[in-house]
């Protein structure tokens, strides 16, 4: 299979403000995209 996209380990994380601490939204997340595939987010 060729891939035409392919992430991996990603990671997202919100910064801490006053009121709330820093939020880890992704951790670790792997992404792959056949190529001629059609993907929506």
């Amino acid at each position: 299979m060729t891939l035409a996209i392919s992430a991996r380990g990603l990671q997202k994380t919100y910064a801490a403000t006053r009121k709330t601490p820093a939020k880890e939204a992704l951790k670790g997340v792997d992404l792959n995209i056949p190529a001629g595939s059609i993907f929506g987010l």
